[in-house]
């Protein structure tokens, strides 16, 4: 997948990605990220953004990927890793409005470049370019690529929903769904209990004393996990309010 330098300045792989939709210019977006890579970033030498930008030949409607086109951008996607490899660190791609940007950090152009082109040639049909800007903060690996906080919590959703799935759970049904924030003083988590029971939520259990490892609150309310985005944007926004760090979610598998 991605690669960083360990310490013996042998490049080395990261297989924590995933991905997350979001829109962009006004048009569906795709991002798929090394969600690895943030502890590593940037990686000493590699200081050059370079973005290779591919134009889709059977893009969907919505500008996404179609199935019909998936195994060769899977192709092609693979082949310039193995073509560029230590030359550059693949970061994250961008799939929207008929293209799919694959983004990396190159040590120099010219050789990013040889690899690329020698990559492409087995891929005659598609159009492609290479852009190129100095980057040496990772600010768009750091700032646009990784997902914000709440992009964040909708893939951690995705994940419960798909492992609820698997588990035959109906996720239509509503059902109470518990919840636990953190907070850095009392004075917060007193606060944020009195503003979530506004919003319908009932307290289970918390920790308010000052001093103690974890200052928490426990807190539940039905609802369907379907709706589960939803209902944690509503949460982290009054989290945010007050100081907290949500933990997350969890509930009973729930059969029709």
């Amino acid at each position: 997948m991605s690669w960083f330098l360990n310490f013996a300045g042998k490049v080395t792989k990261t297989d924590d990605w995933d991905f997350y939709f979001l829109r962009l210019d006004d048009k569906l977006a795709s991002i798929f990220v090394d969600m690895g890579r943030k502890a590593h970033a940037p990686v000493p030498g590699f200081s050059l953004l370079c973005t290779l930008h591919l134009t889709m030949q059977n893009p969907q409607a919505d500008g996404l990927s179609s199935q019909d086109e998936y195994e060769t951008l899977n192709h092609i996607e693979d082949t310039l890793e193995k073509q560029i490899g230590n030359k550059a660190v693949y970061v994250g791609r961008i799939t929207t409005d008929g293209r799919r940007d694959f983004v990396f950090y190159a040590k120099d152009l010219n050789s990013f470049s040889k690899a690329v082109n020698a990559a492409m040639k087995a891929f005659a049909t598609y159009a492609y370019e290479v852009n190129r800007r100095h980057d040496e903060k990772w600010s768009i690996y750091k700032d646009f690529l990784y997902p914000s906080r709440n992009n964040r919590q909708g893939m951690m959703n995705r994940r419960v929903l798909e492992s609820l799935e698997t588990h035959g759970d109906d996720l239509t049904i509503p059902r109470k769904v518990d919840h636990r924030a953190y907070f850095e003083t009392r004075t917060d988590a007193e606060a944020f209990t009195t503003g979530i029971k506004a919003l319908g939520f009932a307290i289970e259990t918390s920790n308010h004393q000052q001093g103690e490892a974890a200052i928490y609150v426990d807190f539940c309310r039905p609802d369907a996990p379907e709706h589960i985005n939803d209902v944690t944007a509503e949460i982290l926004s009054l989290v945010a309010v007050h100081n907290g760090e949500y933990d997350g979610w969890g509930c009973e598998v729930t059969k029709a």
